[in-house]
């Protein structure tokens, strides 16, 4: 029986913003949302899926999908839904 057979996690208020250094201080004033107001109700397990997560999946009628938050923040990126200070900063962030 394993302790970490099961992780959930919510995420909400998923944000990006080009950043230039290691120092993750600051307001962000200028990050943007990724998602909107959806909360991601995100599902990870080792062995098989649990069945009262399926259960809860089905009486909430929760849509099962992909949201690739890294790659989805990039893509706002080089869409230009970032206000960035430097060009060359979101051509940066979007490289890594």
């Amino acid at each position: 029986h394993s302790h970490n057979a099961v992780r959930i996690t919510f995420d909400r208020d998923v944000r990006c913003e080009p950043w230039a250094t290691s120092d993750f201080g600051g307001d962000h004033a200028s990050a943007v949302s990724v998602f909107g107001d959806i909360v991601i109700f995100e599902v990870k397990f080792t062995d098989r899926f649990p069945r009262w997560i399926g259960e809860m999946v089905e009486t909430f009628n929760l849509t099962r999908t992909g949201a690739a938050k890294y790659v989805d923040g990039l893509s706002r990126v080089e869409a230009g839904g970032l206000a960035a200070a430097d060009p060359a900063m979101a051509a940066r962030a979007f490289a890594l």
